[in-house]
């Protein structure tokens, strides 16, 4: 398992005695393994791939942090076409769905009066292109159905 997977970081947080940053730590452990598993089951002995595999990974991570999110969303829509399992990673991946829909909505104050720029129309139109990704693809089309 890649090391940016053991580990998670962040304050604890309590409520109701149940520990949510454990609980999330936990669901991306179990959302990465499987992703691993499906990455080598799919394409053995393919480092290249693996590499690929984890870059992604990598970057649907960091898609939480609001500082590195704009690259971030510019770098995964790149990614749509050529990396299969990207739908399946943002769907299963803990609060990006919630990260992209915020995206989304953040701009609605600037289409009355008219004050979008470029870089936000740039950014939510990568937002929109990655929902468009795991609206699509058909191990998640279902599920994106039932959840918006």
């Amino acid at each position: 398992m890649h090391n940016s997977h053991k580990q998670c970081s962040g304050a604890k947080l309590t409520k109701f005695g149940l520990n949510f940053a454990n609980s999330i730590c936990f669901s991306r452990k179990l959302v990465w393994s499987y992703f691993e598993e499906m990455a080598a089951a799919a394409l053995p002995g393919s480092k290249s791939s693996q590499a690929q595999h984890e870059e992604v990974g990598a970057l649907v991570q960091r898609l939480i942090d609001p500082q590195k999110r704009e690259i971030v969303l510019q770098q995964l829509s790149k990614k749509r076409e050529t990396f299969p399992y990207l739908a399946p990673m943002l769907w299963h991946s803990v609060g990006t769905i919630a990260v992209l829909l915020q995206e989304i909505i953040s701009i609605y104050p600037a289409l009355n009066p008219p004050t979008l720029d470029n870089a936000a129309s740039s950014r939510v139109c990568n937002a929109l292109a990655l929902l468009q990704c795991v609206a699509g693809h058909s191990e998640t089309r279902k599920e994106f159905l039932k959840g918006l």
